[in-house]
């Protein structure tokens, strides 16, 4: 079964993409990302074929500061597990110096906020727009990777 989209997201937010979108990523070069594979199965645990992977994020964009609204809502005193708010101030989220310079990558506390380059939000194949996704400019920054070598954005 071949995806309806170029990009699926999952009810826990975890994006899936179709191997033809991980095959151009590669070929693009992007890095900070990784390519999982997955199963998946009906509602009564029938397991069904599909051509998806998951992407995952691996570059780092280092720790959301307390400016940008980020802030520590419950910790659980037995376990450590901690469960943080979104975000308030999307200008303030991101701090340049202590981006890895992955085309892909994420900011701690928020794994699940998949942040990408300018190339990444550009990246077109020759196929017209990607299916299923969008891309929003709000870090407030031009990030490429010229600008995680040279320190400017």
């Amino acid at each position: 079964m071949i995806p309806r989209t170029d990009f699926e997201w999952t009810v826990y937010g975890d994006p899936l993409v179709s191997v033809k979108v991980a095959r151009d990523f590669r070929a693009a070069g992007f890095t900070g990302l990784l390519f999982l594979e997955v199963e998946f199965f009906s509602t009564s645990e029938s397991p069904f074929g599909r051509d998806s992977l998951e992407l995952r994020p691996s570059g780092w964009g280092g720790i959301a500061p307390q400016e940008s609204g980020v802030r520590l809502i419950e910790e659980c005193r037995y376990c450590g597990r901690q469960v943080f708010s979104g975000y308030t101030d999307s200008s303030k989220i991101f701090d340049i110096d202590a981006w890895d310079g992955s085309d892909f990558f994420f900011i701690w506390p928020l794994p699940k906020y998949i942040m990408v380059t300018e190339t990444v939000a550009h990246h077109n194949p020759g196929r017209g727009r990607r299916r299923g996704t969008g891309f929003e400019n709000g870090l407030g920054q031009r990030l490429d990777r010229k600008a995680s070598t040279s320190g400017q954005s």
